[in-house]
């Protein structure tokens, strides 16, 4: 049975409060300003009358709600505001609080194209017995791209694996370089124009989530339909197909530092592959399609246990140009 993340705060029944007003606090190595607190937690309710940090290392955050049951079945809302002209320091935080952590190691790379940031978070549940219907909810900009995300959960905390989950994101943005970056990948300054994604999860984490995943920018798009399973004492699978159409990957090359041949018409790609992931692991099936018309096509396998992905396989062309190479 997987364990309770709440167990052992419904027996806390005495009150507790807490006010804090001051002018500096340090968190870990990151330091603060303009710091306001005021708290009080009884019979499993936690109740938040003011949370105020005016500057944690350049990020101005902004809290107030309410939560009961947090032992059980939580109950309630909380609502947060983040407003940061830097995020390097907070990444800093989290990569203290959180450490060798994936989301500490994309907080880290891709904080300098993430500010300036305005964001409104809001989590929302209600109880069903010993079950609970819980909503996050995520709005606002970063560095001039919009972004709005949601996600569901309903059962039970206990058996979270059990339990329904859905969820969405959505980014748009004038300045597809950026938003590269954003997701954490090096990047040249160079200006491909406007880029979007979107990305989902909705299923039964034991049994299976149906994820998607789809991306556009510089006239190239990005597909991902597949599967996501996250046994009890297991490692993570997955499975589905990839698909990239493209009229020319030169420019999105370019962004990602890398220089393609310069051919006459471009780059156009039609590529696409079937996938099969255990854990860290991850084997790429039946890989087939055309680029800047050689068909191509192949197998391989890719392993994210290192500090960088290892990429491994076999590659068939119908032709090559050794002048390009």
């Amino acid at each position: 049975v997987a364990p309770d993340p709440l167990a052992g705060l419904d027996g806390l029944g005495a009150e507790s409060s807490v006010k804090i007003a001051g002018d500096k606090v340090r968190i870990g190595g990151v330091e603060g300003g303009g710091v306001g607190v005021s708290a009080t937690f009884a019979d499993g309710a936690l109740a938040i009358d003011r949370l105020a940090l005016a500057d944690l290392a350049g990020a101005r955050v902004e809290g107030a709600g309410r939560i009961e049951g947090l032992g059980s079945a939580p109950a309630g809302r909380l609502d947060a505001t983040v407003v940061a002209s830097r995020l390097e320091g907070l990444a800093t935080l989290v990569g203290e609080l959180l450490p060798d952590t994936a989301f500490a190691r994309w907080l880290a790379a891709a904080a300098p194209a993430l500010a300036p940031a305005d964001l409104a978070i809001t989590f929302g549940a209600t109880p069903d017995g010993d079950a609970v219907a819980a909503t996050l909810a995520l709005d606002g900009t970063a560095a001039g791209s919009t972004i709005k995300g949601s996600a569901s959960f309903a059962g039970k905390p206990a058996a979270w694996r059990e339990g329904e989950v859905a969820s969405s994101l959505a980014v748009t943005g004038g300045d597809a370089t950026q938003m590269l970056a954003q997701l954490g990948l090096p990047v040249l300054p160079v200006p491909i124009g406007p880029g979007s994604l979107s990305a989902s999860l909705s299923g039964h984490p034991d049994q299976g989530l149906a994820a998607t995943l789809s991306a556009e920018a510089a006239k190239t798009r990005l597909t991902i339909d597949g599967n996501l399973t996250l046994p009890e004492g297991g490692p993570v699978e997955s499975g589905g197909r990839i698909a990239i159409e493209s009229q020319d990957l030169g420019d999105i090359a370019l962004a990602a530092g890398r220089v393609t041949p310069m051919l006459d018409g471009g780059l156009p790609a039609e590529l696409q592959s079937r996938f099969e992931g255990l854990g860290s692991g991850l084997a790429i099936r039946s890989a087939e399609g055309t680029l800047s018309g050689v068909t191509i096509s192949g197998q391989g396998a890719l392993d994210f246990s290192g500090p960088r992905p290892l990429l491994t396989g076999e590659l068939t062309l119908s032709e090559a140009d050794l002048s390009t190479m």
